[in-house]
């Protein structure tokens, strides 16, 4: 008996002994150090981890993990004590969606002001975080994926919170935002999926792109800031939900800042305060408001602030407002009601006639208006701002007034179905005034015309020909770029210029007119004309660029395009670019030939002449080559 009994009782010690030298939740603790003056603690058996101390945490990086992270499976609470100046970074990061999916809650001391960069990201079940109310700085992604995260508390001492601080914290649903904030960065509560309010302090004057975008949930917005040094673009695109959602400024708010509710097509009402005085651009861009009121304050309203708003059926101004006024179908107008500052891009009507009252269209004031297919405006019309027709996407006829001489910058830029337009009186086309029409058909040019911009035609896809009218004087840069199908091109006499990659791409053109006056061809013009078998440069023609005619771009290199032919004149700047490649072939023409006629060569240059030519050309080898052509007959006579 005896015996039996020490036996069991050396068992017991001896399991005991072995079970207290293995860590397990009901026995063990761990320690170590955090900072210069931090150490932390964990209690298995509490699940609780605790920092005391005093000053600053280590930071951590993604790969340089704190010690407490190999017993992440213990810790439910962390609590950061009194003394402790921040939480480093990466210092709870979840790296696999693994990590830390027991910690439940978070309690910080008003000591610390600053939690750091990806410090609880991904944290799948931190539901709870108390304290904090000495908070200064919440750095970049600090919160980011908390999917359990229900609400955050924040002190008046909050002043930065940093870019995706508290993106896709799907359970996030009350938020009250601090006096104290100065800036919230970029996406700071992006995917905040149950956010429905939410109050923008007036101190805040830093605001990063998309800051509240895709909260699905937001229905109030309420904005106060009072300056604005940097405006966030988009700051609620994709917020809001099917009931829509409501922003209300407030009275101290002067102004709305370029890009705010671009593209919230949720955002159906807006409430400005009584001292709004400037619209910003883009303010509204691509929203879904119907209506919009013009406060008696409003002094200013970007060109582009109401662009692709396609719900916005209507304007109205307040009757005490001395810059703009309302036109008969909800137009927005200056105040003489002469000109168009906006027109409502949502109105059912698929044509527009202007009254003989409008004098001028302003900048981008019909821009991606997609439901009109056409367009009349009286005799009276004289003025027209740049891309004011940009973007409609249906607009299909134009009818303008024979007192418009200039067509501005990107007037009918991406215009699509564009088919037919009248520019009889048209002095000059601006840059990409008619870029990427691809209903254009044929371009004829009446004589009034002198200037065709910079890429005003570039990406016409449907353009075939193109004859322009005497009066034209240059043809700008890209002009008549990537027009893929157009096949003929007669540039008359009063052309002076043609500028770089004028025609370049356009790979089916196959005949192209080029008159006596002509005096620059620029660089690459002609690039990857294909199609384009032969030339004839008139002799007026004094300069002629870098890979201009006759050459093809692909796979880094500039390549001649085989069987290419220049018919040109001897001594002229067009003999000079051919005789200078060898892969051209070229026949010189006279004033009483045609190309293509068997016309005998003319009498043989003199040796210096034959030197000089080379040297123009640029081209080493034909130089060597010609070089000793004349020196061995000299030599061995």
């Amino acid at each position: 008996m005896k015996k039996t009994l020490s036996a069991f009782i050396c068992i017991v010690i001896l399991i005991l002994s072995v079970t207290a030298s293995v860590p397990s939740a009901f026995a063990a603790s761990y320690s170590g150090k955090c900072g210069d003056a931090l150490t932390w603690s964990l209690d298995t058996f509490k699940g609780v981890l605790t920092v005391e101390g005093s000053g600053k945490m280590y930071d951590y990086t993604s790969s340089d993990h704190p010690e407490w992270d190999r017993y992440q499976n213990y810790i439910k609470t962390v609590e950061i004590e009194s003394g402790a100046e921040n939480i480093g970074a990466y210092a709870f990061y979840n790296s696999n969606g693994y990590k830390y999916k027991k910690m439940t809650s978070l309690f910080l001391a008003d000591t610390v002001k600053e939690i750091g960069e990806y410090a609880f990201r991904g944290s799948p079940s931190l539901k709870t975080v108390g304290g904090g109310e000495g908070i200064v700085l919440i750095g970049d992604y600090a919160f980011r994926d908390c999917a359990a995260l229900t609400d955050f508390s924040f002190g008046e001492t909050t002043e930065n919170i940093g870019s995706g601080a508290f993106s896709l914290c799907s359970s996030l649903q009350n938020v009250t935002l601090p006096n104290s904030l100065y800036k919230i960065s970029s996406a700071a509560f992006e995917g905040c999926t149950a956010l429905s309010d939410i109050t923008i302090p007036g101190g805040v004057t830093a605001l990063g792109s998309r800051v509240f975008a895709n909260c699905t949930a937001l229905k109030n917005i309420v904005y106060l800031p009072q300056s604005m040094n940097v405006s966030g673009y988009g700051c609620f695109n994709g917020a809001g939900g099917s009931d829509g959602m409501t922003l209300t400024v407030g009275d101290s708010v002067t102004l709305i800042p370029s890009g705010l509710c671009a593209y919230s097509s949720a955002l159906k009402s807006v409430k400005l305060g009584s001292d709004v005085k400037n619209i910003g651009s883009d303010a509204f861009r691509g929203s879904g408001i119907t209506i919009f009121n013009i406060t008696a304050s409003v002094n200013s309203v970007s060109a582009s602030a109401f662009s692709g708003c396609n719900s916005l059926t209507a304007f109205t101004a307040d009757e005490n407002n001395t810059a703009f006024s309302a036109g008969s179908n909800g137009e927005l107008m200056n105040k003489a009601g002469n000109t168009i500052i906006r027109y409502p891009g949502g109105r059912a009507a698929t044509s527009y006639t202007a009254g003989d009252n409008i004098t001028a269209v302003g900048e981008s004031s019909f821009r991606e208006s997609t439901k009109l297919t056409s367009v009349t405006f009286t005799k009276n019309l004289i003025g027209m701002g740049s891309y004011a027709f940009a973007d409609c996407q249906k607009l299909e006829s134009v009818s303008l007034s024979t007192g418009i001489t200039a067509l501005p910058t990107g007037a009918f830029l991406d215009c699509r179905s564009l088919s037919s337009i009248s520019i009889g009186s048209v002095k000059t086309i601006g840059s990409y005034a008619f870029s990427g029409c691809k209903s254009f058909k044929r371009l004829t040019t009446g004589s009034m015309l002198t200037t065709i911009g910079d890429y005003a035609f570039s990406q016409c896809d449907g353009l075939t020909d193109v004859t322009l009218g005497a009066g034209v004087k240059q043809i700008g840069n890209f002009a008549f770029y990537y027009c893929r199908e157009l096949v003929n091109v007669s540039v008359p006499s009063t052309v002076t210029t043609i500028y770089s990659y004028a025609f370049a791409d356009c790979v089916n053109l196959m005949n192209v007119s080029l008159s006596q006056g002509l005096k620059t061809i620029g660089n690459y013009a002609f690039l990857n004309c294909s199609a384009l078998s032969s030339i004839k440069i008139p002799q007026s023609v004094t300069t002629i660029g870098t890979y201009s005619l006759g050459y093809k771009y692909s796979g880094n290199r500039y390549t001649p395009i085989s069987g290419f032919k220049i018919y040109c004149y001897s001594g002229s700047a067009g003999y000079t670019y051919a005789a200078g490649n060898s892969s051209f072939s070229y026949e010189l023409v006279t004033d009483s030939t045609d190309p293509g006629d068997d016309i005998p060569l003319p009498e043989e240059q003199n040796p210096i002449q034959k030197i000089l030519d080379m040297i123009l050309s640029f081209d080493c080898i034909g130089f060597i080559r010609n070089l000793l052509d004349i020196l061995f007959p000299i030599l061995y006579k």
